[in-house]
């Protein structure tokens, strides 16, 4: 499931076939499937709906999580500049628990800066897995670095792992396991 919360999802299918994703094949045999809170959040700003509306889409979300089904909220700082952390902390609220039954991998993204510490600090708390990505706009290929500040369960030193974003996704390379 990609929630998206900052662009159209006809924009993102654009942006994944300029970089050589086959997303029509994922869209079509049901493995890739967009829940489309950008309409609503634009019709929330335009004064046309009440943020209700856009909430309870969000509700559903934790319903729809499944074993076998992986989810990203693209930005979960919108939600945030939405409804306040209150609201959006109850959505984590109930993510989490309807992942931890799953399992899985599921993302919440975060714009740096946007948020004051005390937010990203509750958000960390929160869940499982907190990573800071850093993207190097000057390379020559486009990389970065990832910094992974907390692992529930897992013992591990704070280091700096860098990747590469490929034709085929995200390439991580180290010589030392990551835990």
């Amino acid at each position: 499931l990609y929630v998206t919360t900052d662009r159209s999802p006809d924009d993102i299918v654009v942006e994944m076939f300029e970089r050589g994703w086959d997303i029509n094949t994922l869209l079509s045999n049901k493995s890739w499937e967009f829940i489309d809170a950008y309409s609503l959040k634009m019709d929330v700003e335009r004064g046309a709906l009440g943020y209700k509306a856009l909430l309870d889409l969000l509700r559903k979300i934790p319903s729809l999580i499944k074993v076998g089904v992986w989810s990203a909220v693209d930005t979960f700082s919108s939600l945030i500049e939405v409804f306040g952390f209150g609201d959006a902390k109850a959505l984590v609220d109930e993510l989490v628990y309807a992942v931890r039954g799953s399992g899985g991998l599921h993302l919440l993204l975060l714009v740096e800066g946007l948020h004051d510490d005390k937010v990203t600090t509750a958000l960390a708390h929160m869940v499982d897995g907190f990573f800071r990505f850093t993207l190097d706009e000057q390379a020559a290929e486009r990389s970065g670095v990832m910094n992974i500040l907390k692992l529930r369960r897992a013992d591990y030193v704070r280091q700096l792992i860098p990747y590469r974003i490929v034709e085929g996704g995200l390439v991580i390379e180290t010589a030392t396991r990551v835990r």
